[in-house]
């Protein structure tokens, strides 16, 4: 026998009932190797991978949190929102919007909530805050939440994931968070609301911890209502340019207040323009010319350190 077919490692799969969900095609499988089992699952959704995960990573389906958003706004006084389509996502059968990966399964999920009383901005226009309620199968979201807000004007929104709360049995506020330090988290338990054998949500609990989050949230309309009043400066103009994609900063709203010379290597700044209106500018590009899941939402998470540090 020659030493390649030596260096062929014997590999099986074994079920795992507790992480798998037929009705959702949501399939678990520990992996085997040399006949032992090991700690790592691998997560499959309608034949197709997902993830490979630690043991101790809990599968909520994004179905399960889908169905029960309509009840989780009802204990929250909200109303779900149907958002507008967009290139970068996919709507989900309530209005929500998941990612597709490069398997061709959607694995992330958020479904949004809203106070149906609008606010309004000293330019005139209303802004309806709520809150996103994400979850993910592949270990890249918890069971949480984000502000979330929505100018009806133009229809941009606003995900506020630098401020990421997770409500892993209690309140967390991760700081500076953006996606890859999220993924660092796959092996996070879901929620202590999540019932491990009735497989249900706590919306008691959920709803709990959520209304936190949407207080904290109300910071950002003050914080809006602040933008409207200051100027743009030379320096937040060049940190927006060195932090926005290109597609961004080409969106024709944003260039008439960041001009980026790419001959001369520098960046002009209107600082006659308002941070709301520069601010909106970008929340547009970003709503409507979003390119992909992850990158669109890694551009709102830098958009959301540079102008709503809170």
């Amino acid at each position: 026998m020659s030493s390649k077919m030596n260096d062929i490692v014997p590999i099986e799969s074994v079920p795992n009932p507790e992480n798998t969900f037929h009705e959702y095609g949501i399939v678990s499988n520990f992996l085997r190797i040399n006949g032992q089992t090991t700690e790592q699952q691998i997560v499959f959704k309608n034949q197709r991978f997902v993830a490979s995960l630690d043991q101790r990573y809990m599968v909520l389906p994004n179905e399960d949190v889908e169905k029960q958003l309509s009840e989780l706004a009802k204990k929250l006084n909200m109303t779900v929102m149907e958002i507008p389509s967009a290139k970068w996502y996919r709507k989900t059968k309530d209005g929500g919007l998941e990612n597709i990966t490069k398997y061709g399964v959607p694995t992330k999920y958020a479904g949004i909530i809203q106070n149906p009383e609008p606010f309004e901005m000293p330019d005139g226009s209303k802004v309806n805050l709520g809150l996103a309620v994400k979850n993910s199968i592949d270990g890249a979201w918890a069971l949480s939440a984000s502000a979330f807000t929505f100018r009806h004007i133009c229809q941009n929104m606003m995900i506020h994931l630098s401020k990421q709360k997770f409500t892993n049995g209690k309140y967390v506020s991760l700081e500076n968070s953006n996606l890859s330090k999220l993924h660092d988290m796959q092996v996070m338990q879901v929620a202590n609301g999540v019932k491990k054998h009735t497989r249900s949500l706590d919306l008691d609990k959920v709803a709990e911890v959520l209304s936190v989050v949407y207080d904290e949230g109300k910071k950002y309309i003050e914080t809006y209502k602040l933008l409207a009043e200051q100027k743009m400066t030379q320096q937040l103009g060049l940190d927006i340019a060195n932090s926005m994609p290109k597609w961004v900063m080409d969106h024709e709203p944003v260039k008439e207040i960041i001009q980026i010379d790419t001959k001369e290597k520098s960046v002009k700044t209107d600082t006659t323009a308002t941070k709301w209106k520069a601010f909106q500018s970008l929340t547009e590009a970003l709503t409507h010319n979003g390119r992909k899941f992850d990158t669109t939402l890694m551009a709102y998470a830098k958009l959301d350190r540079i102008m709503t540090p809170i």
